[in-house]
């Protein structure tokens, strides 16, 4: 009588897990349609994105770098003007990373012609690391290119609304500025 319960006590590992896949078969064979659902609410959304990527997010895509391109190309030729509509075209219109590029493009054209504001707009919409480091070296270069007459007040006031607070060389308003 010993041997018995002494062997119904010692149930193997394998025991355990042919009951587990027996019950779970078991539950597998209660709930078909639930499993089916689960299945096509799987493939759904797997076929969603797959149509994003190649049916949206791909021709976009392309469609910038067309565009990008041919700015590109007036630049080259010497277009200055019709670049920098171009430019700003693809980054006022479209995304990607050929809208960030166009972006910057368009920011260095702005600034050779001196209209720094509107400059400073299509890098302050920056988000990449590359456009806020084109935003630090044009603020840098601004800042080292103003008049030495200049008082430390006004390069001050100059730094804080040119160069982002995440900069190193920003200016906080207990010290002077570092950006000199």
């Amino acid at each position: 009588m010993a041997n018995t319960n002494h062997e119904e006590e010692t149930r193997t590992s394998i025991d355990e897990v042919n009951d587990t896949l027996t019950g779970l078969g078991e539950r597998v064979q209660k709930n078909p349609k639930t499993i089916m659902y689960a299945c096509v609410a799987v493939a759904a959304v797997v076929i969603a994105v797959l149509v994003y990527v190649y049916a949206v997010r791909q021709p976009g895509i392309q469609s910038a770098n067309d565009a990008l391109g041919q700015a590109d190309i007036e630049l080259l030729m010497g277009n200055d003007s019709i670049a920098l509509a171009k430019y700003q075209q693809v980054a006022d219109n479209h995304g990607y990373k050929a809208g960030e590029l166009a972006g910057l493009n368009a920011a260095i054209l702005l600034y050779k012609d001196k209209k720094y504001e509107e400059a400073i707009k299509y890098l302050n919409g920056q988000s990449s690391a590359q456009g806020q480091r084109a935003l630090r070296v044009t603020a840098m270069s601004t800042l080292r290119s103003m008049p030495r007459h200049l008082t430390a007040s006004r390069k001050r006031s100059a730094c804080l609304t040119a160069i982002p607070p995440t900069h190193p060389h920003s200016c906080s308003r207990r010290q002077p500025c570092s950006a000199r």
